[in-house]
């Protein structure tokens, strides 16, 4: 790090600080508490309400907007006096990214279980770790708790510079111009900033930090769009174990972020001049990124979330309206101990306490289970061979403490009775559910018990299309064309989303009448080559109805003609050529500014493997080829990778 950053880090009072801030916070304590709204409930939860257990919380207007969690970690999976580990796993959920220097697992205190984070700034000045958090983010939350002992020296005490240490730090793409610091600790005053005069956010603010013990602070910052806009948020609450929930700083409408800005990188103990006798400790950090970042989940002891004097964070792992799966962190909380749970919206607003005990449920009636086990237990099948359409078995098992009364089921087609297929619900199944070529089918299956308590799980069954026209050219609606041209159609590889190794052709119809086509053949892109050009080994030619490939084949109006499957090897990232001869007016997409369509007006060049020398014109239209499917993927059964968003919306377990 150079000399002329590190200086700017150690300036005591960052630039274009508001000094009367600070007179004015020093006198005025802000209680100003987190909202609570009424219109989120909590009316059941299953499971044990004990560390590392998974919970499913149930009730209503929970809202649907998941949080994005970055990390949580209460830094018991490392080896004591060990570097803090990074990458995959590193974390209790996530990872971090980077750790510096003296960050390592440390004994000596701990707000949950026996280790925390712990560091040194004996001697260096940068002692923090780090979470990357996603391209273009502008919305960070981010809870911690810190610990200094009673007899060390604040980072930077005794020293000629003074006290200064950026307890968490988050770095921006514009690198210094987009920082924010809080708090950060100074000789006689905290802050919360940045470094530059755009955005000019500085706000002095007092949090009585001090020695000796744990101090849990929490923040949420919603990044400005425009210097002139001041749109921005800035949200901060501490803990006072005497009080209750304190919220220091709740500014709405604020500069914070520049307009072309945002926050990339989060570094808990982000800054603290070199000093001796001074061994910082953090615990249970919890991040989050995103516009719905504030929603979570909390345990306080009391039944309003503002006079709690103990609290601790939970991670969601699946979340909607009324449903809510999560990793139970009891924090310091101890085993049969009452306490209370609280569901956050993306808002900020909170619910009304629900009374658990730590190592217990809520008791009494439990709501039914019911899982969806074939075609398999995930979320989402897709189908791994095409077909204009395929019948899918779906089945599963239900339990519940009393009994089950009955499994029904539903999709956008029909919906039903499941068929008990054990005389007690332990095992159903449905009847089969008809997907169509290009269809995803999501059906929910929903079981009760005696108590009429219902619970519910969901499987979308997909049957892929490669490749659209309509996606590709960004134009849903095909219009009939009086052209009679020989053409060639570039696929464009950024629409190819998926590879196989077998594909289906798809010809879209006019609005009325028939048209005909001939001599269909499909090629990659010779990307080092002139433009019509193909990679001449993989030039394939394409029949339908078996018939032969100079056959004129009829596209029925208002249907899509599907060809014979043909062997070739589609890959996704890929361009390819689409070639054939229209012998009647078809139709015609309209693509954006810079696609070409090549073609002849009259002559037949169809058997032409390469176009580039061969007189061809360019139009702006895009006739005829509607679509790929996937007839046999490159890999036997593969499907899409696993999606976050999916999961935290397609839940296993209650309604």
């Amino acid at each position: 790090m150079n000399d002329h950053i590190k200086k700017m880090m150690e300036c005591d009072g960052l630039k274009y600080h508001k000094i009367f801030y600070l007179f004015f916070f020093a006198s005025v304590l802000l209680f100003t508490f987190v909202t609570t709204s009424n219109a989120a409930s909590i009316n059941k939860i299953d499971g044990i309400v004990s560390n590392g257990a998974t919970i499913t919380i149930h009730g209503a207007d929970f809202g649907n907007e998941a949080p994005n969690v970055i990390v949580f970690d209460d830094f018991e999976s490392g080896i004591p006096g060990d570097p803090i580990n990074t990458g995959a796993g590193s974390a209790t959920y996530g990872q971090w990214d980077n750790a510096m220097n003296s960050a390592s697992y440390g004994t000596s205190v701990a707000v949950s279980g026996l280790q925390s984070f712990a560091s040194s700034y004996q001697d260096s000045y940068l002692n923090y770790i780090q979470a990357n958090l996603p391209v273009g983010n502008r919305n960070t939350f981010i809870s911690w708790w810190q610990f200094l002992p009673a007899d060390d020296n604040w980072p930077g005490e005794g020293n000629i510079d003074g006290i200064n240490w950026k307890i968490i730090w988050i770095m921006g793409v514009n690198t210094v111009t987009d920082d924010i610091f809080f708090p950060v600790k100074l000789a006689t005053s905290m802050l919360i900033g940045g470094n530059e005069s755009d955005p000019d956010y500085n706000n002095y603010i007092t949090v009585p930090i001090g020695k000796g013990e744990w101090i849990r602070q929490w923040a949420w910052f919603k990044g400005s769009t425009t210097s002139t806009s001041a749109d921005g948020e800035v949200k901060f609450w501490y803990l006072d174990k005497g009080v209750g929930v304190i919220q220091e700083v709740n500014d709405i409408g604020v500069n914070n972020l520049k307009e072309t800005g945002s926050w990339t990188q989060i570094r808990p103990n982000g800054y603290g001049r070199e000093t001796s006798n001074c061994e910082p400790s953090f615990d249970d950090i919890y991040i989050a990124a995103g516009p719905n970042a504030q929603a979570r989940l909390e345990i306080g002891n009391a039944s309003s979330y503002n006079n709690s004097t103990k609290l601790t964070v939970l991670t969601p792992t699946a979340w909607t309206d009324n449903q809510i799966s999560a990793t139970v962190n009891v924090g310091s909380f101890g085993t049969g101990e009452s306490a209370y749970l609280f569901v956050f919206d993306s808002s900020g607003s909170v619910s009304a306490g629900y009374p658990i005990t730590i190592g217990g449920n809520s008791g009494g009636d439990q709501y039914p289970d019911v899982a969806i086990t074939s075609p398999t237990t995930e979320p989402t099948y897709t189908l791994s061979t095409f077909a204009a359409e395929e019948q899918i078995i779906i089945s599963g098992t239900a339990d519940d403490d009393d009994a089950v009364v009955g499994v029904t089921w539903s999709n956008s087609k029909e919906s039903g009775s499941a068929t008990n297929t054990s005389g007690n619900w332990a095992t159903w199944k449905l009847p089969p559910v008809t997907v169509q070529k290009g269809e995803t089918v999501t059906t929910t299956v929903t079981v009760e018990d005696t108590s009429g308590q219902k619970s519910s799980d969901q499987i979308a069954i997909i049957s892929s299309i490669a490749w659209s026209a309509t996606e590709q050219l960004d134009d849903p609606n095909w219009k009939d064309s009086v052209v009679r041209y020989c053409v060639r159609l570039l696929v464009e590889g950024s629409s190819v989303t998926e590879s196989a190794n077998e594909v289906v052709l798809g010809f879209q119809g006019r609005t009325e009448s028939d048209y005909t086509i001939r001599k269909v053949s499909i090629a990659e892109r010779d990307i080092a080559a002139s433009v019509g050009d193909v990679v001449d080994s993989t030039w394939k030619k394409v029949t339908f109805d078996s018939t032969a490939w100079t056959s004129n084949i009829t596209v029925p109006a208002n249907s899509e003609k599907l060809s014979d499957p043909v062997q070739f090897n589609l890959e996704a990232g890929k361009d390819y050529y689409v070639t054939f001869k229209i012998d009647s007016p078809s139709v015609y997409l309209n693509p954006p500014i810079g696609y070409e369509e090549l073609y002849f007006q009259a002559d037949d060049h169809t058997d032409d493997i390469d176009w580039s020398a061969n007189g061809h014109l360019k139009g702006q239209d895009f006739h005829g080829f509607s679509k790929i499917y996937p007839h046999s993927r490159a890999l036997s059964g593969s499907s899409p990778p696993s999606n976050p968003a999916i999961h935290l919306l397609l839940l296993k377990g209650g309604q």
